[in-house]
């Protein structure tokens, strides 16, 4: 948290194979870019809040199978796509509170 991260590369994060919570709040992050969590199969919590996240790419949460807990709050989501989120095969608990979805897409 705090550390005025704006940018997250492709594969940003790899060879963290065993971290189990990542917390990224209250950064500048604006894109959620595909694998940029690439390998962090252990990971259980992401913590995303109060960021400026308006762009999820659909491969961004690709090898997140352990992760049950994701938080989005206080982003700049407009659109959400659910198939962005099948990765996600593990998720019980889901946070997109004060965001900006207006529309929620299947495809």
């Amino acid at each position: 948290d705090y550390n005025n991260i704006k940018n997250l590369n492709d594969k940003g994060v790899t060879n963290l194979s065993k971290l189990i919570d990542l917390r990224l709040g209250n950064n500048y992050l604006e894109s959620l870019k595909n694998y940029t969590f690439y390998g962090l199969k252990k990971l259980d919590r992401l913590n995303l809040d109060f960021n400026k996240v308006s762009n999820i790419e659909p491969k961004a949460f690709e090898s997140l199978e352990s992760l049950r807990y994701l938080s989005l709050r206080n982003n700049q989501i407009k659109l959400l796509n659910a198939y962005y989120m099948s990765y996600l095969i593990n998720l019980i608990n889901l946070k997109l509170d004060k965001n900006a979805i207006q529309i929620l897409d299947n495809e």
